[in-house]
């Protein structure tokens, strides 16, 4: 996620002190912390939960002295404006090709120098693997990625409305289709 400088030992001291300021053991506290931040990464749908944590509790680090305890935010607020940031990110990163995203690569492991050979790869096993899936599925699925920019929340609204469910069952709906169809992938890929 993000790629910046790594975390300096007095920010990480500081978090600790932060978290486990009512008398709490400071390593229970950090991992009480980051098992939540799973979770709520996790009902959110973010592709890999326990990065997202990572990250969130990194940043957390970085900018605790800007926290000060026993004013008007708590401690908590400002651990979840952190990972509504993240998680925004993560959203983000996800729309922009969730099939094909370059993160993939290394679970397949391609090397550098035959990158295109394995796009090549990947869109056959995605195009075998759309036909694998049920008519429904496949015809949301890509519905639900043919436009981009401000004519594709148009349409997200619009297929919402089609099918009666909220935006946000909408997005889970497409997250499950996505996440069997990239197990798929995988499998085919393994076999070339």
């Amino acid at each position: 996620m993000d790629k910046g400088r790594t975390l300096k030992a007095e920010e990480f001291d500081a978090l600790l002190a932060a978290l486990a300021s009512n008398g709490e053991d400071p390593g229970m506290a950090y991992e009480k912390v980051r098992r939540r931040l799973i979770l709520y990464f996790n009902a959110r749908s973010v592709q890999d939960p326990e990065l997202a944590a990572d990250e969130t509790l990194d940043r957390l680090a970085r900018k605790i002295s800007d926290f000060v305890p026993g004013g008007p935010e708590s401690l908590t607020a400002f651990v979840y404006a952190f990972a509504n940031n993240v998680r925004h990110e993560a959203y983000r990163r996800a729309s922009r090709n969730p099939l094909m995203d370059e993160a993939f690569l290394p679970e397949i492991g391609v090397p550098a120098g035959s990158i295109n050979e394995a796009v090549d790869r990947r869109i056959e096993c995605l195009t075998e693997c759309l036909k694998g899936l049920p008519e429904i599925d496949r015809k949301l699925l890509i519905e639900y990625y043919s436009e981009e920019r401000a004519k594709k929340i148009e349409l997200r609204k619009k297929i919402s409305s089609r099918e009666g469910i909220s935006i946000n069952n909408l997005h889970t709906k497409i997250y499950r289709i996505r996440s069997r169809i990239r197990k798929k992938i995988l499998e085919c890929l393994e076999k070339r």
